[in-house]
């Protein structure tokens, strides 16, 4: 008799949502106990279809119209689109701002209380409201999978909350705003502000509103999730010291090229505090990296400085991350229960998630 499979509710169908369905519609070499999306949703409008969602067409109109509304599509808002399709699996792929961590984090709510499991690359839910999402999960029993949330494709969330506790995290250093990074590399080349970040925005490396990566606040989200992970007190962004990319920032790091430098957008992770900062490196540095490349150093006690690096954005690499935690949960891996409550300690630093907690 054929298994059941699970209803899956992609929320979100910008650049990262219609490459996940891309790779949905693929028959490559993933193998999975078959998708099931019924329904699928931008800010205009939902397609709902229990018989399953033609992904086809849903890109296609997409793409040609700019949106799934209003022809062919429900004019439901996202949370009455959750209540009315009650999914088992929500791939969340929307936006949050980084003060109110909407609307990101109430429609991760809505999905965990309704008794889906969830898969996010919305960093809004862990860097502003940790507690009640922990909470929620609590309470709710379900799985939370969230490893693009910071840098991508690249594992550094599996690393810290899988791997490492053991080895007593003190710390962590990185180039992880892909866009600021890659801005950086570009002014160094000798382009100018503008056209550095022209040329970001094409290649897809910035947010929709590329303030959020000029005046700091996306690593700040990213730092806060690291923090909230990795230590009691939970942090939000607005906790993190912010040093913005302004036009001034291009005399600046052609000076640091006369220098024999260059000039990066380094972000420092500490018990308690978090920072975001524009520092001058040495040429030769393993600071100083290509476009769209990210580093993570992390400090351990009984380990030593671990490094990991790799491409941290872009849609493909995102979408692959969220394609990973998705199967992660189609089949079965991780337990259900959620984690202890933020705060409780042991005799080991560890993160306020155990690895029990599905980490994705």
């Amino acid at each position: 008799m054929e298994s059941v499979r699970p209803r899956i509710f992609l929320l979100g169908f910008g650049g990262v949502g219609r490459t996940l369905a891309r790779r949905l519609l693929e028959k490559g070499p993933i193998r999975a106990p078959g998708w099931n999306v019924v329904a699928v949703a931008d800010s205009r409008g939902v397609l709902y279809d229990e018989g399953g969602v033609d992904l086809a067409e849903a890109l296609r109109v997409k793409e040609t119209t700019a949106s799934l509304g209003p022809a062919g599509a429900r004019a439901w808002d996202a949370r009455e689109a959750l209540a009315r399709v009650v999914p088992d699996i929500v791939v969340e792929a929307t936006l949050s701002d980084p003060l109110r961590g909407e609307p990101g984090t109430g429609h991760v709510l809505q999905a965990l209380r309704g008794g889906a499991d969830v898969v996010t690359c919305n960093k809004g839910p862990l860097a502003v409201r940790y507690v009640e999402v922990e909470q929620a999960l609590r309470e709710s029993g379900r799985r939370l999978r969230y490893g693009t949330t910071v840098g991508g494709i690249v594992p550094i969330l599996e690393t810290l909350v899988e791997r490492l506790p053991a080895a007593e995290i003190t710390g962590v250093d990185a180039v992880l705003n892909t866009s600021t990074q890659f801005v950086l590399h570009r002014l160094g080349c000798g382009l100018s502000f503008p056209q550095a970040w022209e040329e970001a925005r094409r290649l897809g490396y910035t947010e929709p509103d590329p303030r959020r990566d000029q005046e700091g606040w996306d690593a700040a989200m990213k730092a806060a999730i690291l923090h909230n992970l990795l230590f009691g007190r939970p942090i939000a962004p607005a906790d993190v010291r912010r040093e913005p990319l302004t036009p001034d920032s291009e005399a600046r790091a052609l000076r640091a090229i006369q220098n024999g430098g260059r000039l990066v957008s380094l972000t420092r992770v500490r018990s308690g505090q978090a920072s975001v900062e524009l520092t001058e490196v040495d040429a030769d540095s393993h600071w100083v990296l290509p476009g769209g490349v990210n580093r993570f150093c992390i400090e351990t006690r009984r380990a030593g400085t671990l490094t990991l690096e790799g491409r941290g954005a872009g849609p493909e690499e995102t979408a692959s991350g969220l394609l990973a935690d998705l199967l992660t949960l189609l089949r079965g891996s991780g337990p259900s229960s959620a984690s202890p409550p933020i705060g409780e300690r042991y005799s080991l630093p560890r993160p306020a998630w155990t690895p029990a907690g599905a980490v994705g």
